[in-house]
């Protein structure tokens, strides 16, 4: 190799044997020679290209007159070879991406026409003849370069590397933790296997900058935990290490949860009374009336505000237990029962009594129809009452009286007003 007026000659062997030297621009020359080894395979290809191109043309008799080369400005930017991008252009692009990040995010913005824009802006920038196709691709792949130089920094052992746009990602993916982890699970340390687990406890943080998952507070923590079904909770996640097992029996993960329903799948193998009474802060309810009827468990559900009923149409359910339990409910706002064929008059009026002070929302579905007498001492008793829904039955004039004299302060479901003649 010879440096000849900033261009090195290369000497490149054939596949005939013969050896031809071929002029490589500074730029291509450094390709060459770059420890990227797709830069590196892509110039050898356009250095044997050349190569080729030049014993072909030394061969052929009569040669074609050689057209003028233009001569370029020295201020204009250096051609690069098909495909090549330079440091300049793909900050360029990345630049260009951050500008239309939103629009690219949008659904009303098409990806294929901000790519198009993109390039136009590339090309007529560093008069390149790039395609769309290869702009997309440069930035795609220097994203997922991005993506495995954040995982490898993630891992505890590795020596800290450097990626060259590091800093430009980062400005653009902050927000975005599938991209850039802010907290990753991993093996606790020593500190952890003590057992204790107090609000005091540091945040601490490996030196990669991670933090363990019980190293946060316990307050984020049961957050977290919130979103994961409550069987998956009782059986796996309580007994993955002794300071979540900690968490759990000290009540703070069960006290964070606010809704309940037994008819998820899986709930029904867990239930127990004394762990039904650990949810001291819920205050959404769906249970099976089947649960609730031997149960006494409602009036330590000091926050309950909404419980739904279900009983399936069983008549062996015994109503007066249930009535009695919900008596104990002194906060409840909306009362859903479903499918409950044995409730009495009296049982629903002696329910409303207790209920009176706070309950806003009433809908008795698929159980027993109710009388206008009945329905007209039960709104009296219900006095914060906003809406309400049941099976009428009876003298259609006097369930017109009625509704006509609640009118004001309460609405009615369909069932009702389509029993009623207009």
């Amino acid at each position: 190799m010879a440096d000849d007026g900033g261009f090195t000659n290369v000497n490149v062997t054939l596949g005939n044997g013969k050896l031809v030297s071929v002029q490589v621009s500074p730029e291509l020359f450094g390709h060459f020679t770059s420890s990227d080894p797709d830069l590196n395979q892509l110039a050898k290809q356009l250095i044997i290209q050349a190569a080729m191109e030049k014993d072909s043309e030394a061969e052929c008799e009569e040669l074609p007159d050689i057209p003028t080369v233009p001569q370029t400005p020295e201020n204009s930017p250096k051609p690069t070879p098909s495909g090549i991008f330079t440091y300049e252009q793909t900050i360029f692009l990345i630049s260009a991406y951050k500008e239309r990040k939103e629009k690219f995010l949008s659904p009303t913005h098409k990806k294929k026409a901000l790519w198009l824009e993109i390039t136009e802006e590339l090309n007529k920038c560093f008069k390149t003849e790039f395609t769309v196709a290869q702009v997309e691709g440069r930035w795609k792949t220097q994203l997922s370069a991005y993506k495995r130089h954040q995982t490898d920094q993630a891992k505890s052992g590795n020596e800290r590397k450097e990626f060259l746009y590091e800093e430009e990602f980062q400005d653009i993916f902050s927000d975005r933790h599938d991209i850039n982890p802010k907290f990753v699970v991993s093996s606790l340390s020593s500190s952890s296997d003590s057992g204790s687990f107090t609000q005091d406890e540091p945040c601490t943080s490996s030196s990669s900058g991670y933090a363990y998952l019980c190293h946060l507070p316990p307050e984020i923590i049961c957050k977290i935990l919130t979103y994961i079904p409550i069987p998956e909770l009782y059986h796996s996640v309580s007994k993955v290490c002794s300071s979540m097992n900690c968490l759990f029996k000290s009540g703070l993960v069960w006290n964070s949860i606010t809704d309940l329903n037994f008819f998820n799948e899986g709930m029904k193998d867990i239930f127990t009374v004394e762990f039904l009474k650990l949810f001291e802060n819920c205050v959404n309810l769906t249970i099976d009336a089947t649960l609730l009827q031997d149960c006494d468990f409602l009036g330590s559900f000091k926050n309950l505000k909404c419980l739904d009923i279900r009983g399936s149409k069983n008549e062996n359910i015994c109503n007066e237990n249930i009535v009695k339990n919900l008596s104990k409910c002194r906060s409840m706002e909306k009362l859903f029962i479903s499918s409950l064929p044995n409730l009495s008059d009296d049982g629903l009026l002696s329910l409303s009594k207790e209920m009176g002070g706070t309950l806003k929302y009433l809908q008795i579905r698929n159980s027993a129809e109710i009388r206008p007498e009945t329905f007209q001492v039960l709104m009296k008793n219900l006095k914060c009452i906003k809406a309400i829904s049941v099976t009428p039955s009876g003298d259609y004039e006097k369930w017109a009286k009625v509704l006509n004299e609640n009118a004001v302060r309460c609405s009615f479901g369909h069932e009702i007003l389509d029993f009623v003649p207009k």
